[in-house]
């Protein structure tokens, strides 16, 4: 379901997706994780409207995802 957020729809709900190979894939899941909750908080307490927030933290939340699936792009990777 999106949310029409100005000139944006923003789905009402995001996920992450974990390739699980080795303990080296775990390891660099949990760090991606700690710096995804660490961006969520900052756009939590942040002063931007809701609907840029959410658009904000479903963009973060999708590129993680791409990272710890092994799909993203090779220049978007630290």
């Amino acid at each position: 379901m999106l949310s029409n957020s100005g000139s944006y729809n923003t789905p009402d709900f995001a996920r992450i997706e974990i390739r699980m190979t080795d303990k080296a894939g775990l390891k660099s899941a949990a760090l991606q994780l700690r710096t995804l909750a660490d961006d969520l908080d900052k756009l939590a307490s942040g002063s931007l409207p809701d609907p840029t927030s959410n658009y904000l933290a479903w963009g973060s939340i999708k590129s993680t995802s791409k990272k710890l699936r092994g799909t993203a792009c090779p220049t978007s990777q630290p």
